[in-house]
């Protein structure tokens, strides 16, 4: 299964369904188990290296701004179910 992310102008969609409007920039980057960076698009082998997913979301509407960061940790990866 593919999910996409897509930023088109201000607009935020996953998969075309619209998540946010008024996103300025959106990141999404992937780390392995020594915390190095990772080169996306990821092949299925390399997803399952994935510890840490870091989310960067940048969004305004009139004069307010704000920016947004999380980091996602993975506890069980390549567990399938």
């Amino acid at each position: 299964v593919t999910n996409t992310f897509q930023l088109s102008g201000t607009n935020l969609t996953f998969n075309g369904n619209l998540l946010a409007s008024g996103v300025d920039t959106f990141a999404l980057s992937y780390y392995d188990g020594t915390n190095g960076l990772m080169t996306a698009p990821l092949d299925l082998a390399e997803t399952r290296r994935v510890r840490r997913i870091s989310v960067s979301l940048g969004v305004s509407r009139a004069s307010d701004s704000a920016d947004f960061q999380a980091d996602l940790y993975c506890f069980n990866p390549g567990v399938r179910r």
